[in-house]
């Protein structure tokens, strides 16, 4: 069996939009890129943490980023970047035991001993290894993709539930490229998710910086339009419907005393505001 054939073995040609051989094609270009990434990364660990460490390269998926959701761990230490080039976000979930496993061999500990994986607060050290890890994580993952496009990951946020995570749509087509962080005898997942149409910079290689962003075009841009849109129309808001409103001095204010009546009198028509701004207008 080669090489690229693990990684592909997961794969299931979606019967919309990009065909088996495009999408196979670019997945052997990700597949260089990330044993790139893998070497640069654990070259990177080696010189921090005094322990053994290897990368293992697991198993690449095609799915709707419904179903990756469902599959990932319940609870992990996720890191979202965005990739400005490719116009896109991106993630990488680390087992949520990989940030004191790392503290533990750093402080002379062979993380060996289990750590309890308990719901508190980070110590200052660990956030400082965490912050750490993760950059150099996203040094690698970068030159790893140089000979394709300039990429720069930025950090967005943290979190550690991925029904919190929302990269793009529910049904859009996303890589989930599964790998092992092996620190000692301590074996992590490392998952990472990015949509798919981000492979499109695979296609060619990338002469410059200038070029590669020449070559994402108008195309890409409305792609992250559209994303951006999709989820901006998907996020929460809070409605307040102002029933009565009273204005008072400071000097009133304070004069009050328990059981005193203020009297009010009720709005017509009634607003309901998002953020302080009138959305609609009804009655009672």
């Amino acid at each position: 069996m080669s090489q690229s054939e693990p990684f592909l073995a997961a794969f299931q040609a979606p019967p919309h939009a990009l065909s088996a051989t495009a999408l196979q094609h670019r997945l052997e270009h990700l597949e260089l890129i990330h044993g790139e990434f893998m070497s640069r990364w654990r070259q990177s660990l080696a010189g921090t943490i005094p322990a053994n460490i290897k990368l293992r390269m697991g198993s690449v998926h095609v799915r709707p980023y419904k179903e990756y959701i469902l599959s990932a761990p319940a609870v992990a230490d996720i890191q979202i970047y965005e990739v400005e080039v490719l116009q896109t976000l991106c993630a990488f979930s680390l087992d949520a035991l990989g940030v004191p496993t790392v503290v533990d061999c750093m402080f002379g500990g062979s993380g060996r001993i289990p750590v309890r994986q308990a719901r508190r607060r980070p110590t200052p050290i660990e956030l400082g290894v965490r912050h750490r890890l993760f950059e150099s994580l996203a040094q690698a993952y970068a030159q790893a993709w140089a000979p394709y496009a300039a990429l720069v990951l930025t950090p967005l946020r943290q979190e550690q539930q991925l029904s919190s995570l929302r990269l793009t749509s529910p049904q859009e087509l996303v890589i989930h490229a599964q790998m092992r962080l092996h620190i000692n005898d301590a074996v992590m997942a490392l998952d990472f998710c990015m949509p798919a149409r981000a492979l499109s910079a695979l296609d060619e290689p990338a002469a410059s910086p200038s070029a590669q962003a020449a070559a994402s075009g108008a195309d890409a841009a409305a792609r992250w339009e559209s994303s951006l849109q999709d989820q901006l129309h998907s996020a929460p808001t809070e409605l307040v419907a102002v029933l009565a409103e009273k204005q008072m001095t400071v000097a009133q204010l304070l004069s009050l005393t328990i059981g005193q009546v203020i009297p009010m009198d009720l709005l017509d028509p009634v607003p309901l505001k998002s953020s302080g701004l009138t959305v609609l207008e009804g009655r009672y």
